[in-house]
């Protein structure tokens, strides 16, 4: 049976970030005598009383145990180190990693054929001939306008470290769209973009990075239902948890003057359709991104 005993807590110095704190702490470990030469090692590493990797500081908060290393010093002896940091991404425990949230919002180009309240652009042109009594008459000419714009854009990143490869994961998720209301957006708001896993221990555990985009705020997206495009009721601008923001807007184009009637509305002239996999996020995993 081993016994453990704590003999020496040396080389300590305290710091905020990564790196800052260091604290090593010594056992030893006894009873080892009548253990094989292969689990020796094993067995003093594991022995009760000895700190297991990601365990907390006695009282430093925010330190943990970051890697322990073991020394036989006699036949039944082994000296067990056990060094103590604040986690970073090197040194974090898979399945105890809280992990590290990163967040970028740029604008991208897009084309809207509505304002920003959701009344169609239309350009008029009053056109002025003669006619045969020598009168003038006025006729005028309204048409539906495409406009070049830049949308808010918001990208959600994520990493922690993990026990195995993400590669499943972004087999199953990458390029789909949250089925259900998650993290304060509503259904299809969240694109995974990205799951990119790096492991520098031959694939014994990862660094995993997780991507979200969030739908481009501002578009608007059909309802179905009655009402003209500037009626908000059949319409909602997305980016507020609405829902929707990844569905795919196809607007009808006149065919003589390659733009939108000036009377395009909801299902008659603007339809939505969702051009995304879904998927329940909720099964990855994470924590609340929002």
């Amino acid at each position: 049976m081993t016994t453990v005993a704590k003999y020496q807590a040396e080389g300590s110095r305290a710091g905020d970030k990564p790196g800052s704190f260091s604290e090593t702490a010594s056992y030893k470990v006894t009873g080892l005598s009548s253990v094989a030469d292969r689990d020796w090692h094993f067995v003093a590493l594991n022995a009760p009383g000895i700190p297991p990797l990601g365990d907390n500081h006695p009282n430093a908060p925010g330190v943990q145990v970051i890697s322990r290393s073991v020394m036989r010093k006699a036949g039944d002896v082994a000296l067990v180190q056990v060094q103590y940091d604040k986690p970073s991404d090197a040194n974090a425990t898979p399945g105890q990693d809280p992990g590290t949230i990163e967040i970028g919002a740029r604008v991208q180009p897009d084309v809207t054929v509505v304002d920003a309240f959701g009344n169609q652009i239309t350009v008029t042109h009053t056109l002025r001939s003669t006619d045969d009594n020598g009168d003038t008459v006025e006729t005028k000419d309204t048409q539906g306008v495409e406009l070049d714009v830049q949308r808010p854009s918001l990208v959600i990143r994520y990493k922690r470290k993990e026990a195995g490869s993400p590669i499943a994961l972004a087999r199953t998720y990458v390029g789909t769209v949250n089925a259900s209301a998650i993290w304060g957006f509503g259904p299809r708001d969240l694109l995974c973009s990205g799951i990119d896993g790096n492991s520098t221990d031959r694939g014994a555990t990862y660094t995993v990075t997780y991507e979200f985009t969030v739908a481009p705020s501002g578009v608007l997206t059909a309802q179905p239902g009655v009402g003209t495009i500037a009626a908000l009721g059949s319409f909602q601008l997305s980016g507020g948890g609405s829902g929707g923001g990844w569905d795919g807007q196809a607007v009808y184009l006149d065919k003589e003057t390659n733009k939108p009637p000036p009377d395009i509305k909801a299902d008659e002239g603007i339809q939505m359709y969702r051009v995304y996999r879904e998927a329940n996020f909720a099964n990855m995993g994470l924590p609340d991104l929002g």
